[in-house]
């Protein structure tokens, strides 16, 4: 007896699914709205995963420092100091942005550089005062605790009125000078997103 009315409610129950009125219902879940979020959250993820993997993070330092006379050629180049503890990873080729006290960068960016030369002692107060020639830039350039030199060179542009290359299409409608303060932001090392959750994929 219990299994004929199993039998029964079955069937009313799959009547009731087959009916027009059912099934309405259901094209109801899949509804045009719900489809484009699920879409949406597709894509969403697919974008995440592609950045994860093809993407990258810098790892970056800044130093401060001014624009001097370049002795490698007739020029200039920026003098940075960075603390003893983060010199330590900084190499000769590295990408530089260098940010010029005297220009806008919301308009004119940064000018490109890379490492030259980096320092393997710590700097001393005298040796700066000596570099920059300005006691007070000499104390506002200097790290806390001991500090190398790094020298940067300017990328050079026979574009711009400058004379160096930015990050901007034309950089500032005047030469740099100097003695103008600056702040340099190197680049140390650029990882891909992934490899911060599974190093694996170092």
């Amino acid at each position: 007896m219990q299994n004929v009315q199993n039998r029964l409610f079955r069937k009313v129950a799959l009547d009731r699914l087959s009916s027009p009125e059912q099934l309405d219902q259901l094209m109801k879940i899949t509804s045009p709205r719900a489809w484009l979020a699920l879409i949406a959250i597709a894509i969403l993820l697919t974008a995440s995963g592609l950045w994860a993997i093809f993407g990258s993070i810098p790892e970056e330092t800044e130093g401060n420092g001014v624009l001097v006379n370049s002795p490698a050629n007739d020029g200039l180049e920026a003098v940075i100091y960075v603390p003893l503890s983060e010199g330590a990873q900084l190499r000769p080729g590295m990408d530089v942005e260098v940010e010029v006290s005297t220009v806008k960068t919301e308009t004119y960016g940064y000018v490109k550089a890379v490492v030259r030369e980096v320092g393997d002692v710590p700097i001393t107060h005298q040796q700066v005062l000596d570099t920059v020639g300005n006691d007070e830039i000499a104390n506002s350039t200097l790290p806390s605790g001991p500090a190398i030199e790094v020298r940067l060179e300017l990328k050079p542009s026979d574009d711009t009125e400058s004379g160096f290359e930015w990050t901007s299409k034309d950089g500032p409608p005047r030469e740099l000078t100097v003695g103008t303060p600056v702040v340099a932001i190197i680049t140390v090392s650029e990882d891909r997103p992934i490899s911060r959750v599974f190093p694996v994929f170092e």
